[in-house]
């Protein structure tokens, strides 16, 4: 048998450095940011969550020594007509936009790097809430709190290897590309309880502390449902998930419970030939895992479907999910409560 490979290539980060232009006060913060004029040359920045952003006037920052990729390039600010215009490096925003366009650059925060610059700075002095680009955050130890501000991205959202607790985008609706969420070690909660669209993959993979996660909105992943390895995850649901690729839930040892996937119409695979290849609903190695919810209203997959290494898991139950269900590939069956033994 095989399944769907598991990662897709997710896009090379650019490692950027982010000056302090945001408190965890932002989100309920209301108000555009103002401009102060210190008269020594440079302005103030001083925005409503009380966070200040000190830049030249009229000039671009000096840049870096040669190799070290602008590290020491500073902000600039010009104004024309009472507006503001804040320039870093070759990238320039209107303080206050309320971007009707969207924002048109990746919104990146990067802990513990000196290179680049400012994405995060340019989109806190505007009121934007629609990001053209990508949303990265890796390395961190917090996610920063304009970010929660976010109801659109167009791009991919990223969060890796970070040393966040929590993650919340309260206000997020929409993620084009594709949304990731892995390798982060103390992360305990993921909240996007109004997100409903994923254009491409969800994936939650390897966020070893993670014990609770909100899509209770999720109507449609445009690609696959992947989550790989959360140790402490009890629970998952996907209650208003119609649409989707494929499911794979596989490694998850503290997982329980899958409940009812109530509004689920579609399980689309991959078109032509899905049935020859791929599983496209692999339960795998998921050690506690005593209960797994109906399927909704599917009523045929064209492709395999795999419930392996499950021993808490009930087979009378797996087949009982699969027996209103035409199942047009393989139905792999094994390793599960009262089953037959998975061969070598």
């Amino acid at each position: 048998m095989k399944h769907k490979p598991y990662w897709l290539p997710f896009f090379a980060l650019s490692l950027l450095t982010i000056p302090g232009c945001g408190s965890d006060d932002a989100e309920s913060a209301g108000g555009s940011c103002t401009v102060v004029d210190l008269g020594d040359g440079t302005s103030a920045i001083r925005c409503p969550d009380g966070s200040e952003l000190v830049v030249p006037n009229g000039k671009d920052g000096e840049k870096g020594e040669p190799g070290d990729k602008g590290a020491d390039a500073s902000c600039s600010l010009g104004e024309e007509d009472g507006k503001y215009t804040l320039t870093c490096g070759d990238q320039s925003v209107v303080v206050g936009d309320s971007c009707p366009d969207g924002f048109p650059l990746d919104v990146i925060a990067y802990g513990g790097s000196t290179q680049y610059a400012y994405t995060l700075a340019l989109f806190q002095v505007t009121n934007c809430t629609w990001v053209r680009g990508n949303v990265v955050v890796a390395s961190s130890a917090e996610l920063p709190a304009l970010m929660r501000r976010i109801e659109k991205v167009d791009g991919s959202v990223e969060i890796a290897e970070n040393d966040l607790e929590n993650i919340s985008f309260p206000k997020l609706t929409e993620v084009g590309g594709y949304l990731a969420v892995y390798g982060n070690a103390t992360l305990e909660n993921i909240e996007l309880p109004a997100l409903r669209t994923v254009g491409n993959a969800l994936a939650i993979d390897s966020n070893e502390s993670l014990t609770a996660v909100d899509f209770a909105a999720l109507e449609q992943v445009g690609d696959w449902l992947y989550v790989d390895s959360n140790d402490a995850l009890e629970a998952l649901s996907f209650p208003s998930l119609e649409s989707v690729l494929g499911i794979e839930l596989r490694n998850n040892e503290a997982l329980a419970s899958v409940g009812d996937f109530t509004a689920l119409e579609e399980i689309v695979g991959e078109g032509d030939g899905a049935d020859a290849e791929y599983a496209l609903v692999l339960v795998e190695g998921n050690n506690a895992l005593t209960s797994f919810g109906k399927l909704g209203s599917v009523s045929q997959i064209d492709g395999h479907v795999a419930f392996v290494q499950n021993p808490e898991l009930p087979q009378e139950d797996v087949d009982a999910l699969f027996e209103d269900i035409d199942v047009t590939g393989e139905k792999y069956f094994c390793g599960n409560k009262g089953g037959s033994a998975c061969a070598d």
